[in-house]
């Protein structure tokens, strides 16, 4: 009960997002800019500032290396077994197989983790999201689309990857950790004051605004044949990639405040950017937008049981 208490704030917010947007007062073109602003904004701001604040030293932890990319390696492997097997008894479509790999390790790290981090855990546990991105952004890019793309078509480009890797380069959130890491690096962290608390303002605007257009973005007419179109795949993001992920951690150990961050970010719904990444690869990005969809909905239940496992109070 405790765990459910403490994670109710959050989704008060997503359910307010969502009242805004059936009442129209946040409308589609609203909520475009929103996301604008919180995409090329406020989150590189919060995620820069984390940066400096960094501990540098953690990076380079081996342990967490090999837990994270042990983890996104097999995950969305596995992933892709169960989606063959699932092709020939159930007649899950194999066009869908793609998606439900793409979407098996690509969490919503930042609108969601980053509040449910900061809420349970902390600031330390912010700390360790930031070392987390430092450490396993690229990988948790690369391995989602390059075996989704060999699920796909049965073979890697390179040409592709290399595409992939060139477009991250683009990415505001990319781009945001490798200055913060930069800086920090060269030992500028003493950012005078008023820069600070200027990032400081915009990062704290970062996840109310970020969980207000997640509730706005629900589309509840098609709720129910979403969630029986897509159930095994959120599930699976849901509680079998933290799971991988704890598996992970029992092999190669860090402590326990990275651990419990690190497998309470896996254990988000798919990340919203896995819709434009399933557009961009022509696959069946209206199946992602659904899975998408209902992970974040059953989040309600699975955050609150990873809360538990984990013993977070």
């Amino acid at each position: 009960m405790q765990a459910i208490i403490s994670i109710m704030p959050i989704f008060m917010i997503m359910l307010l997002g969502w009242f805004l947007k059936v009442k129209d007062i946040m409308n589609n073109d609203f909520i475009y800019k929103l996301n604008f602003i919180i995409y090329w904004v406020a989150i590189p701001a919060l995620l820069f500032r984390m940066m400096l604040r960094c501990d540098i030293n953690s990076i380079s932890q081996m342990s967490l290396f090999k837990s994270l990319y042990l983890a996104f390696i097999f995950t969305p492997l596995l992933a892709w077994g169960l989606g063959i097997i699932r092709t020939k008894l159930v007649g899950f479509h194999e066009d869908r197989v793609p998606v439900s790999v793409l979407s098996s390790i690509r969490a919503n790290n930042i609108f969601m983790g980053l509040p449910v981090v900061s809420l349970l855990i902390g600031d330390p546990g912010v700390e360790a999201v930031s070392i987390y991105l430092a450490v396993g952004m690229v990988g948790y890019h690369v391995m989602s689309i390059g075996i989704a793309q060999l699920a796909q078509t049965g073979r890697l480009s390179i040409e592709g990857l290399f595409r992939t890797l060139v477009n991250l380069m683009k990415n505001p959130i990319i781009i945001s950790v490798v200055a913060g890491l930069c800086v920090s690096m060269a030992g500028l962290c003493n950012i005078p004051p008023f820069l600070d608390q200027f990032l400081g303002i915009l990062a704290k605007t970062a996840s109310g605004m970020a969980l207000l257009a997640i509730g706005a973005s629900f589309n509840h007419s098609r709720l129910f044949k979403a969630f029986k179109e897509t159930w095994f795949d959120a599930l699976f993001k849901l509680f079998v990639s933290p799971l991988v992920m704890w598996c992970a951690f029992l092999v190669w150990r860090v402590d326990g405040i990275m651990m419990n961050t690190v497998i309470l970010i896996c254990a988000m719904p798919v990340a919203v950017n896995t819709f434009s990444v399933a557009q961009g690869m022509e696959m069946d990005s209206s199946y992602a937008s659904e899975v998408i969809t209902t992970s974040t909905l059953l989040s309600v239940l699975s955050i609150p049981v990873w809360t538990f496992i984990l013993g977070i109070s």
